[in-house]
């Protein structure tokens, strides 16, 4: 299947290459904001100094293996509890960037980012150009057109031949999540059985989820959203040829970040002094649940 998806080899599996924090707020008046964070961010990873944001998983994976393993664990259990104590070093690094507690969590790899797309019927997206990318896979028309399976996949995996690599692939990104809210809220899919049955089927088998979430509940509280209640940002970021021992990187400040947060989420007043760190831009313009052309 990775062959077949442009997917390449499987050695970069544990790289969380998309990070995406979602702020439902408490009074269902207020939009639901997802914030985008550059897979390159490079920041304080807890327990293992500065690196990109996307090796916490696989850093926090490999210690607790090696622990394990000492300890006689091994087989199934072993992979199951490295890869928890990944996913909790993933979440510690996101909360230590952006000041706020996580109440849930969600992986998806590319084989269940296939099957849900094609579960829900494909994702409405706009291209402003055709685009041919042998890289991911890329082989699409101009215009509005409906994607689903691997070219629902190419679309967002897409990073060569954009002017901005990465932050433009998050904006791809966030344009086919818009594409993917006006599906499910504007159209039949969340009030069709047999969608829903199909969905739910794909979740189960692909993605994991921590066990305080209940799916069943989750889809009947999307049933009464609006699509115009969600709202897409990217955190602040400064260069993004950053370079590092681990390569060329994006530059965050956490301070900035928190106080971007805490703006979005109407929790508090900006400060009169910010950091006097060099100075940071919002990486993406961001953009609500219409389905914008991109390029």
């Amino acid at each position: 299947m990775l062959a077949a998806l442009h997917a390449g080899g499987n050695e970069g599996e544990l790289n969380a290459d998309t990070l995406i924090l979602v702020h439902v707020p408490a009074d269902p008046t207020q939009p639901t904001v997802a914030v985008s964070i550059p897979r390159d961010s490079y920041l304080n990873v807890p327990g293992f100094g500065t690196h990109k944001i996307n090796s916490a998983y696989q850093r926090g994976m490999h210690d607790a293996e090696s622990a394990l393993a000492a300890q006689g664990v091994s087989g199934a259990q072993l992979r199951q509890l490295a890869r928890q104590a990944g996913a909790r070093e993933l979440v510690q690094t996101v909360e230590q960037l952006t000041g706020v507690t996580l109440d849930h969590y969600v992986e998806v790899n590319l084989a269940g980012f296939y099957e849900i797309t094609k579960a829900v019927g494909g994702v409405p997206v706009c291209l402003k150009h055709p685009v041919h990318d042998s890289y991911s896979g890329t082989d699409l028309p101009a215009g509005p057109q409906t994607v689903s399976g691997a070219a629902a996949l190419a679309f967002v995996r897409q990073r060569y031949g954009l002017p901005h690599g990465d932050l433009d692939r998050i904006l791809r990104q966030q344009a086919f999540l818009s594409g993917l809210a006006h599906r499910m809220l504007s159209g039949d899919v969340l009030t069709n059985p047999m969608a829903v049955a199909a969905l739910e089927e794909a979740i189960a088998r692909y993605v994991v989820i921590d066990p305080g979430w209940d799916l069943t509940g989750l889809i009947a509280q999307a049933r009464s959203m609006s699509e115009r209640s969600i709202m897409f940002r990217t955190i602040p970021t400064g260069r993004t040829d950053l370079p590092t021992p681990d390569g060329e990187a994006v530059q965050v400040d956490p301070e900035q970040v928190q106080q971007f947060i805490t703006d979005l989420t109407g929790a508090g007043d900006r400060p009169a002094n910010l950091p006097s760190a060099a100075p940071l831009i919002r990486a993406v313009v961001p953009i609500s649940t219409s389905i914008p052309c991109v390029s």
